[in-house]
């Protein structure tokens, strides 16, 4: 059963200008995670793949009570729906508002009878979420957690 909506957002393309502000939230909430992963934090390749999916519009930023409090890359395909990217500012984390992006995306993979995947770092605690959520483990390397929500 999935719950009920705790928090409304809005979301909206990003562009190239928004890179310094993706930037930011990405390494202020992923820094500690990357490092505990592979040891160290890569400023040149973070940027690179972060421009290149804004290039690309694939990242949306997340807006509550018109605040900016994150940003979101999700990439929908023929067979499934693919979370890139979730970041929410540490200090709107908690608040329910990841919760309310991944219930509308399993709502919409329940519309197009698509799974919805996503991968996340072994060392982050947000796999305790996508697993409150119904996400199951699919692959594992020593980095990641391949889920999957059917």
């Amino acid at each position: 059963m999935i719950e009920s909506l705790p928090q409304a957002y809005k979301l909206e393309l990003m562009t190239p200008s928004d890179f310094e502000f993706l930037y930011a939230l990405c390494k202020s909430t992923m820094e500690c995670y990357v490092i505990a992963a592979w040891g160290e934090w890569c400023d040149e390749i973070v940027r690179s793949q972060l421009f290149d999916g804004l290039n690309a519009n694939a990242f949306q930023g997340i807006f509550v009570n018109r605040l900016r409090v994150g940003a979101i890359a999700v990439e929908r395909h023929d067979t499934y729906i693919q979370i890139e990217d979730l970041y929410i500012l540490k200090k709107y984390q908690n608040q329910g508002i990841g919760t309310s992006i991944i219930l509308n995306l399993i709502e919409e993979s329940r519309q197009s009878s698509k799974p919805v995947r996503l991968r996340v770092l072994s060392s982050s605690p947000a796999i305790t979420l996508y697993k409150r959520l119904g996400f199951v483990i699919v692959q594992t390397t020593p980095e990641r957690y391949f889920m999957e929500y059917i």
